[in-house]
């Protein structure tokens, strides 16, 4: 049985950037963690992080947009 790591490790890793991505949503959902959301954010411009990056790399730029609104950042204080 030839074991290939690399591809277990890939999946490992895409496995909890995504998980970050998804709590980082419901963070900036709830207005709780806004570097966490920000992370997330920024996270799911990367277009190797999954295979839904057509549609990460739009809500990437618009949650980063609507978290650069200076009243957005006062109602995560």
């Amino acid at each position: 049985m030839v074991r290939k790591t690399g591809s277990t490790s890939a999946a490992t890793v895409l496995i909890a950037v995504n998980s970050i991505i998804l709590y980082g949503a419901f963070q900036m959902k709830n207005l709780q963690n806004f570097g966490m959301a920000k992370t997330a954010c920024i996270l799911a411009l990367i277009p190797c992080c999954g295979p839904c990056y057509i549609v990460g790399i739009p809500f990437g730029i618009w949650g980063l947009n609507v978290l650069s609104d200076p009243e957005v950042q006062r109602a995560f204080r």
